[in-house]
């Protein structure tokens, strides 16, 4: 009886997201101002070719995501890199994944906030930074809580002017280069040995490849999705090439439009604000920003949904504890326990470190998330499938080895920082499976689970 009520006080994940939704909420977690954003920095990394980082990131992304394709559709469970590294390599494996991960979405939404706060109190300085994190961590961690439909909404709302203002940027540089009778396709711009650094470009695809880490949040929706798993496949495709389409246009007209050395450097920092202000005139320009940062709530948002959904699946899995990650909310069906808990995080991680410190160490995870899924492509169809016929040499071996292989070697070009930040937390993981392996029979059959299924 006491069963019965338990059960039914426990909410469910509802299906109510439909493609073009899971495509929106894709798009707007990897934030299509993110090719400006980190412009600044990949720059004078790479010598003045951020936009080749991007196009390197793209083609290791979209070999990547072919992976994704796959094991959504072969466990369209909620949990993303987590669920298909459990059930295509090892449990084991699967922990780690989404223990290393959790580093990812969490902090994620915690330098945006970050972010956007000092944005807002560089328009309104009467009004402390900490209480715009504050505010904004509060009412980001309300919207994500009150259900999967209303976040997605309030994303594809405040997400959709940020599409509208790289498009708005695009053609004012474009306009920019033809007035001034650059050629659009530059030599100079495209490729020149003389000031390219190739340490620097292999750091700034790090860099880019954690701009693009939103597109495996859609699977974390895939059982509160309508539409077929091939549908949810598809979407992921569809919202990378819309998004490395963005990075790409964005931070190559900047470059050909206007030579990023001739930006002054107190303006660098928010080079294309500058820009914008030379084109067109300085008030437009900061109003524009402003409203961008203002829109990175939807950035929040989406970590935040994301982020409370692979801590459901291992809850739900008991690999972590049940009665709180495993939770769902009656009222709202959305793991409230989760989102408040990692909004907190949020909030509190805002207040004591400094965003960029941050931005590093999440590059880290979503490295190590993109690689995990690639293996357990490999592992699936090449060491564990028992219907051998299914295998496909360039799918499932070929293509995901190279996409391993190429973001492996991004991430040792990442900043000692973040390499020592991330193997850190990758070995208070390890410990804490060995000693939760030996120690608990629950979590040990919960860990073992992890290969049922196939």
């Amino acid at each position: 009886m006491e069963r019965n009520l338990s059960e039914k006080k426990q909410g469910t994940l509802q299906r109510e997201l439909g493609f073009w939704s899971l495509v929106m909420f894709g798009v707007i977690f990897m934030s299509p101002t993110a090719g400006l954003v980190y412009y600044v920095t990949t720059q004078p990394w790479s010598g003045g070719f951020t936009w080749l980082a991007f196009a390197i990131a793209a083609v290791l992304i979209i070999f990547t995501v072919l992976s994704y394709q796959i094991m959504v559709q072969k466990f369209p469970q909620t949990g993303s890199a987590y669920t298909y590294a459990s059930k295509g390599i090892n449990g084991k494996a699967g922990f780690m994944t989404g223990w290393i991960l959790l580093i990812d979405y969490a902090l994620t939404p915690l330098f945006a906030l970050s972010l956007s706060s000092i944005y807002l109190n560089s328009v309104f300085p009467a009004v402390p930074i900490n209480v715009f994190i504050v505010c904004l961590g509060i009412l980001v961690t309300i919207c994500t809580c009150l259900g999967v439909k209303v976040s997605v909404m309030a994303q594809i709302l405040i997400g959709s002017y940020l599409i509208l203002l790289i498009l708005f940027f695009d053609s004012h540089a474009l306009i920019q280069i033809f007035s001034t009778g650059k050629p659009l396709f530059n030599p100079d711009t495209i490729y020149d040995p003389d000031k390219i650094i190739w340490p620097g470009v292999f750091q700034a695809v790090g860099l880019a490849l954690l701009a693009h880490v939103g597109f495996d949040g859609i699977t974390t929706l895939a059982e509160e999705s309508k539409v077929s798993p091939k549908k949810i496949s598809d979407s992921l495709m569809v919202s990378v090439i819309i998004i490395a389409t963005l990075f790409i246009s964005s931070t190559y007209l900047a470059n050909t439009a206007m030579e990023w050395t001739t930006i002054p450097e107190n303006d660098f920092p928010t080079a294309y604000r500058y820009m914008l202000s030379v084109w067109i005139n300085p008030a437009l320009a900061g109003t524009l920003v402003v409203l961008q940062k203002i829109g990175s709530v939807t950035l929040m948002i989406a970590a935040i949904t994301a982020t409370s959904r692979i801590l459901y699946g291992m809850g739900r899995d008991r690999v972590i504890n049940n009665r709180f990650f495993g939770h769902l909310s009656p009222r709202f069906n959305t793991p409230t326990r989760s989102t408040i808990l990692i909004g907190i995080i949020t909030i509190v991680g805002a207040l004591t470190i400094e965003w960029y410190v941050i931005a590093e160490i999440v590059s880290f995870g979503a490295c190590i998330g993109f690689i995990a899924v690639n293996l357990s492509n490999i592992s699936f169809f090449w060491v564990k499938a028992k219907d051998k016929s299914q295998r496909r040499v360039l799918r499932n071996l070929v293509f995901p080895l190279f996409a391993a292989g190429g973001i492996l070697w991004v991430m040792f070009s990442l900043s000692r920082l973040c390499l020592i930040a991330g193997f850190s937390w990758t070995a208070v993981g390890l410990l804490y499976l060995l000693i939760k392996y030996k120690t608990s029979e629950d979590f040990r059959s919960a860990i073992n689970r992890g290969i049922e299924g196939l």
